[in-house]
């Protein structure tokens, strides 16, 4: 699947990422709900329309496709027809909204998840002109449609710039993620690739007095071992590319080139988010131009004041109109992302083709210039390969590095258990100790230390859960004796004469 945004970076779209939060915060409620779970259905639609102010609920009817291929419909008062084709479609609008019928440019059909993602090519039943909103939980967005039959593609509209094609309710939900993702100016590395250059980069990155990253000098035949100490963080590498392959020229080795699959898969092997910039140009940031200025990555600095990733890849892409991020799946663990001007195609509002953005000719003169006056490298597109949610949290929730969090949680948990259970595992220990050696315990304070050490750190975490289950188990059956012996005490103190 492939997501498209354009971007239309200014001012009446500077805040386009707090509509995306308001997406956000239910792709967390709802990431399994497409897997076969549950569907929002028609209620979630109903639920959006009856928040709407009352000149909006005038033209609004919450719709449905059913597996049948029929489609439920339901206006604001609550009135429900079910239409078995487009024919009864206009029927059941002209009985719905009778008023309106005859214009479906005042009509706004809110359908739900389900509708958008699994049975797109039903929307053809519903009036082309008519306006059609996403029901996500308790936010909804403009839906765009584009081709007809087995060829309709969907996208989300997230303000007049920002559009997100529907197919696959995970990556939708990932690249939502993503864009929301705070990167943080200390996990930020700008890496110059020159020849003969170091082959190491250190674990903390270079920064300006005013905290920006700078550019640190690599050898490309080192990157994959330089990348190793980068574990987390995001590096940025630019250059010019043609095809496959990055061209750079650094500020002292000759020129040269590395496959862009080899970086990328690089970067995925050491858990390293990339940023990948098309500049144009094969010059590298950090080295100085002919006029002696100190060469960087145009519009950096502003992207780096920025909060997220959507914000970060809005900067950099700043005055080139609208552009189109193209997002999938990449090796185990990561996602792939690419940013470049959209095309002349790509739906705008109300089902119309957007005219094509000014970035296509943007792009062109602001590589010429970049080339022409060898200053700021101008970004012609990005691409990126990025820790997935789970292996980013896994990343950031490590105690110690190179070990899984999910392991280290496993252990913690099970060490606990092990305490808890701690008259239990110690009895089973001594046990083990009588088996293996002779004596409960050993003798000699060294092996004495040894052997407390292997409890501790081995042997209470492998038997914690089963130690807990028949503590629990004992201590509920002595429990249950205690309990006993207390209801019977009187009968026995009467036997006795007491």
């Amino acid at each position: 699947m492939i997501i498209s945004v354009g971007l239309a970076v200014g001012p009446a779209h500077a805040n386009w990422l707090s509509t995306l939060g308001e997406v956000a915060a239910t792709t967390g409620k709802t990431g399994g709900r497409l897997a076969g779970e549950i569907s929002t259905g028609l209620e979630g639609a109903v639920k959006i329309i009856g928040k709407l102010p009352a000149e909006l609920q005038k033209g609004a009817i919450a719709a449905e496709a059913l597996p049948d291929g029929a489609w439920r419909l339901r206006n604001a008062a609550g009135e429900t027809i079910t239409a078995t084709s487009p024919e009864g479609v206009r029927g059941a609008l002209a009985g719905l909204q009778p008023g309106l019928a005859a214009d479906s440019k005042s009509l706004t059909f809110y359908v739900g998840e389900d509708t958008a993602f699994r049975v797109p090519e039903a929307l053809a039943a519903l009036p082309t002109d008519a306006k059609i909103q996403l029901a996500i939980d308790d936010a909804s967005l403009p839906l765009l449609r584009q081709g007809s039959g087995d060829a309709t593609r969907l996208y989300a509209e997230l303000n007049q710039g920002v559009i997100i094609a529907l197919k696959d309710r995970a990556l939708f939900d990932e690249a939502v993620w993503q864009l929301q993702r705070p990167l943080g100016k200390s996990g930020i590395r700008v890496l110059s690739l020159d020849n003969g250059g170091p082959f190491t980069l250190g674990s903390l990155g270079k920064r300006s007095p005013e905290g920006l990253p700078l550019a640190e000098t690599v050898d490309p035949a080192a990157m994959e071992a330089a990348l190793t100490s980068l574990r987390g963080q995001t590096v940025i590498v630019s250059g010019k590319i043609e095809g496959d392959t990055l061209l750079f020229a650094g500020k002292s080795g000759p020129a040269g080139s590395i496959p862009v699959a080899g970086l990328m898969q690089a970067a995925e092997r050491s858990d390293v988010n990339i940023l990948l910039l098309d500049s144009g140009v094969a010059k590298q940031p950090g080295g100085t131009t002919w006029l002696w200025q100190e060469r960087g990555i145009a519009h950096l600095d502003a992207a780096m004041a920025k909060a997220s990733l959507g914000d970060f890849i809005a900067a950099l892409g700043r005055g080139q109109g609208r552009i189109a991020i193209d997002a999938d799946w990449g090796a185990s663990g990561h996602f792939r992302l690419s940013a470049k001007p959209a095309a002349a195609n790509a739906p705008a509002a109300s089902g119309e083709v957007a005219s094509a953005g000014v970035g296509e000719h943007v792009v062109t003169f602001a590589v010429d210039l970049a080339g022409k006056l060898a200053g700021n490298v101008a970004p012609q597109s990005t691409s990126a390969s990025l820790n997935s949610r789970g292996t980013q949290w896994d990343l950031d929730n490590r105690l110690i590095p190179g070990i899984p969090a999910w392991l280290q949680l496993w252990y913690l948990v099970n060490w606990f258990a092990g305490l808890i259970a701690f008259s239990e595992a110690r009895s089973w220990w001594r046990w083990l100790m009588r088996r293996s050696i002779g004596v409960a315990a050993p003798s000699g304070r060294l092996a004495r230390v040894a052997a407390e050490t292997f409890y501790w750190l081995i042997f209470a975490p492998l038997v914690g859960w089963p130690a807990i289950i028949v503590y629990l188990i004992r201590s509920f059956i002595d429990q249950v004796i205690g309990l006993a012996r207390l209801l019977i005490s009187p009968f026995r103190r009467s036997k006795a004469g007491v």
